[in-house]
């Protein structure tokens, strides 16, 4: 499964009806007010349109933390508990933007 290549852009709320739209070269999604107000809808909109760019940045993360641990493992050394928490959560959190299952 792959997403809408990046980047993705958040339009401000519409004045008739509150809602923003997500997009790319088109509609990915559109938001509606939740009952939160206009500004929680303006906020999910930004984090979704950063979407493509935080999973990006989640998969070189989880690369170098990977490569840390793998590291410190080979040498002998006892990498810091947070460190393997830490590689733990990027690893889902990149599952869960790709849809995989754990």
């Amino acid at each position: 499964m792959t997403h809408t290549p990046g980047p993705w852009t958040a339009s401000e709320p519409s004045e008739l009806d509150g809602k923003c739209s997500v997009y790319a070269n088109g509609p990915i999604a559109y938001l509606g007010d939740n009952g939160a107000g206009i500004e929680n809808v303006q906020a999910n909109a930004n984090l979704m349109a950063a979407a493509p760019e935080l999973l990006a940045a989640l998969e070189n993360a989880q690369k170098w933390l990977a490569k840390m641990v793998a590291d410190e493992s080979h040498l002998g050394a006892v990498m810091p508990n947070h460190c393997v928490q830490t590689l733990e959560q990027v690893h889902s959190a990149i599952n869960k933007a790709k849809g995989v299952r754990t």
